[in-house]
C-alpha cells in the first residue's frame, strides 16, 4: 500500500459481480446524500459549524471516491464500507507501529549524541548507527543504546577516539548480537576497558575476555563484563599482563564456586595490594611463584611476620574466597592447577583473536533461522525509522485525542471529531504535525465564539465509515435517516447569546496547549532544515569563490617527470 491507494488482486469470476457493485455505490450514493441534508440541518445552527461540517464532509468524500475502483473489484467479495473501515484501521496500525519504533530509537540517539560531545552532527550519527544495522543485523535502538554506552566509557576527546568506541560496539554486536540492550553495552564498555588497558583491538578484548568466561566458573556474558573485565583491568596496575589477571581470576572463580566473579575480584585485587605492601615480587604472578615455591615464606604472609625489617599482619580474605587464595600457594591443589592451566588456555592477542573469530563463525552456523528473523526484524525497524511521516500522524492522531480528553470532551463530541480530523489527516499532503493544530485551533476557536456544539449527534450515519470507539445509538441513527431536525427535537441545544460559558473557556485553554506543543515540534524541525540548507549554501558559495583552473593566473608548478628507466629485456640483454 503506497500513501492513500490500494492495490488488490482477485481470480475468479463471480456472476453477481456487477449487480453488487452498482448496489454498493446507490448505498454510498444515499449516505453522503444524507450527509449533504444534514449539513444544511447544521446551516440552521450555526454558520461556523457547517464550515467544521462541510470541510469534513469534503474529506469524506474525496477519501471514499479513491477507493470506489478497490470497493466494486471486490464488491462480490465484501462490503465497501467494511473494505474502508478495515484499510482505515490498517493504516493506524502502520502509523502507530512506526511511532512505536521510532520513540525508543530516538531517545537513544539523543542520549548517544550527549554522550559523544558533539564529536558528530546529530544525523551523521544516525546514519552511521543505521549502516551498523545493515553490517550486523541488530535493532537500530539497540545500536544506538550500545554507542551511547561506549561513549561514556571511552569518554572520546576526538573523532579518531569516537571511532574507536564505535568500532567496539561493531565487535559487540557481531560476537554477541541477541543479548538484551543493557547487556551488549556492558559488553561493549568491557571491551573498551580491555583495550585501554592492554592495547588490544575491540575484537581481541571480546576473544580474550570469553577465554577468561570458558576457564572461569561464570558464564553469563554481562557478569564476565561487569564483574571479571573491571578486575582484570585493574590487575594490570600491579604489574601484570591480561593473560595472568585473567587466569587469576579464572582460577578463584573456580576455587570459590564464584558464578559472578564479584567476590573473586575483589578479592584478587586484595591479594595484589597485600602482596605488594610486603614487597613479595614486583607483580602479583611473581608473588603467587615466591610463595609457592617458599613454605616459610607463605607461612610468614599467611600468619603475619617482617617483611623487609617491617612487621605485618596476616594476610586477610574475604571467607568464601579465603581457602582458594590459600590453595593459589599449594602446589597440586586444585585452584593451584586451575590457575596454571588457565594462563597456558588463555594466550596472547593471536589466541584472543581467534577466539573472537571462531565463535562469530559457529553462530552463524549454528543459528541461520535465528539469525535470518534477527535481521528481518531489524531491517524492519530500519524502514520504520526512515517512516518519519508515518509517525508522526500515529503521535499526531495521539495528541488530538489526548487534546479532547483534556478538554473533557464526551464520547459523542470526540466520536465525530476524530471521524473528522481522520478525514483531513489522510487526505492531506501538509505535515501531520500542521494538520492536527489546524484542526484543534478549529475547535478552541468553536469553544471561545459560542461553546461547544454536539458535532456528533449531527452526523451519527458516518460511524460506519470511521468506526472509532463503538457504534452510535440506533435511535440516534435512526433519526438521522429520517432527516429529523436536531434543534427542535432537543438533540442538540444552543447556547446563549452571552459569550462563552467557563466551561468552554477552560476547554479552549486545554486545546491550546497541545497546539504550541504541535507548533513548537514543527518550529524545530524546521529551524534544523534551514541550519542544513544554509550550511549547503554556505558550502556552495565558498566553492564558487574558488577560481577555476581557466581562470586563475597562478603559475602552475612544473610537472614532475620520472626518472628515465631501460626496459628489463635491456637491461638483462647480452652479447653470449
Amino acid at each position: 500500500m503506497s500513501g492513500n491507494n490500494v492495490d488488490i488482486s482477485i481470480t475468479g469470476s463471480d456472476a453477481g459481480m456487477m449487480q453488487v457493485w452498482q448496489r454498493e455505490q446507490r448505498e454510498m450514493q444515499k449516505s453522503i446524500d444524507r450527509m449533504e441534508k444534514l449539513s444544511r440541518t447544521g446551516k440552521k445552527a450555526s454558520k461556523d459549524t457547517k464550515r467544521g461540517f462541510d470541510s469534513a464532509l469534503g474529506s469524506v468524500k474525496q477519501f471514499s471516491h479513491n477507493l470506489l475502483g478497490t470497493i466494486g473489484a471486490v464488491g462480490g467479495v465484501t462490503s465497501g464500507i467494511a473494505l474502508l473501515r478495515a484499510e482505515l484501521e490498517n493504516l493506524r496500525r502502520l502509523n502507530k507501529k512506526d511511532a512505536n519504533v521510532q520513540v525508543p530509537f530516538q531517545d537513544s540517539m539523543v542520549q548517544a549524541y550527549k554522550n559523544s560531545g558533539g564529536l558528530f552532527e546529530p544525523k551523521e550519527l544516525e546514519r552511521k548507527v543505521i549502516a551498523i544495522e545493515k553490517k550486523t543485523g541488530v535493532s537500530p535502538a539497540k545500536i544506538a543504546e550500545a554507542i551511547s554506552s561506549a561513549f561514556s566509557a571511552k569518554g572520546p576527546k576526538n573523532q579518531a577516539e569516537a571511532e574507536d568506541a564505535i568500532k567496539s560496539t561493531i565487535a559487540a554486536l557481531k560476537f554477541s548480537p541477541k543479548i538484551s540492550g543493557g547487556d551488549l553495552a556492558d559488553l561493549t564498555g568491557a571491551g573498551i576497558d580491555l583495550s585501554k588497558r592492554f592495547g588490544f583491538t575491540p575484537e581481541q578484548s571480546l576473544g580474550f575476555l570469553q577465554s577468561v568466561g570458558g576457564q572461569a566458573r561464570v558464564v553469563e556474558p554481562n557478569m564476565l563484563a561487569n564483574n571479571a573485565a573491571p578486575a582484570i583491568a585493574n590487575l594490570s596496575s600491579f604489574g601484570n599482563t591480561a593473560t595472568e589477571s585473567g587466569a587469576l581470576i579464572a582460577a578463584l572463580t573456580q576455587g570459590a564456586t564464584d558464578k559472578t566473579a564479584a567476590m573473586t575480584g575483589t578479592s584478587a585485587i586484595s591479594l595484589a595490594a597485600q602482596l605488594k605492601e610486603r614487597g613479595i615480587g614486583k607483580t602479583t604472578a611473581e608473588g603467587i611463584e615466591l610463595l609457592a615455591a617458599d613454605p616459610e615464606l607463605r607461612k610468614r604472609f599467611l600468619e603475619g611476620g617482617k617483611f623487609d625489617g617491617k612487621k605485618h599482619p596476616k594476610a586477610s580474605f574475604e571467607k568464601n574466597a579465603s581457602v582458594a587464595i590459600q590453595q593459589l600457594f599449594d602446589p597440586g591443589s586444585v585452584t593451584r592447577d586451575a590457575y596454571l592451566g588457565a594462563k597456558n588456555a588463555i594466550g596472547g592477542k593471536k589466541e584472543a583473536q581467534a577466539t573472537y573469530d571462531l565463535n562469530v563463525k559457529a553462530a552463524g552456523i549454528l543459528a541461520p533461522t535465528s539469525d535470518l528473523r534477527r535481521e528481518s526484524e531489524a531491517a524492519s525497524e530500519t524502514a520504520s525509522i526512515g517512516s518519519k511521516i508515518s509517525a508522526l500522524k500515529a503521535e499526531s492522531r495521539d495528541v488530538v485525542s489526548r487534546a479532547l480528553d483534556d478538554a473533557k470532551y464526551g464520547w459523542f463530541d470526540q466520536k465525530f471529531l476524530k471521524t473528522e480530523f481522520e478525514a483531513k489527516l489522510l487526505t492531506s499532503d501538509q505535515d501531520p504535525r500542521l494538520v492536527a493544530s489546524e484542526f484543534l485551533k478549529l475547535e478552541r476557536d468553536r469553544n471561545l465564539m459560542q461553546g461547544r456544539f454536539k458535532m456528533d449527534r449531527m452526523l451519527p450515519q458516518s460511524s460506519g465509515l470511521f468506526d472509532i470507539s463503538g457504534s452510535i445509538p440506533d435511535a440516534l441513527n435512526q433519526k438521522a435517516l429520517e432527516g429529523t431536525n436536531f434543534l427542535s427535537s432537543g438533540f442538540l441545544k444552543m447556547p446563549e447569546e452571552k459569550g462563552p460559558p467557563a466551561h468552554a473557556v477552560v476547554a479552549a485553554d486545554k486545546l491550546q496547549r497541545q497546539i504550541v506543543i504541535l507548533l513548537d515540534s514543527l518550529q524545530r524541525d524546521r529551524d534544523q532544515q534551514k541550519k542544513a540548507t544554509e550550511a549547503m549554501e554556505d558550502v556552495a558559495k565558498a566553492l564558487k569563490q574558488q577560481p577555476s583552473p581557466a581562470t586563475s593566473t597562478a603559475v602552475p608548478p612544473p610537472r614532475r617527470r620520472e626518472p628515465f628507466k631501460l626496459p628489463a629485456e635491456k637491461l638483462n640483454r647480452g652479447d653470449r
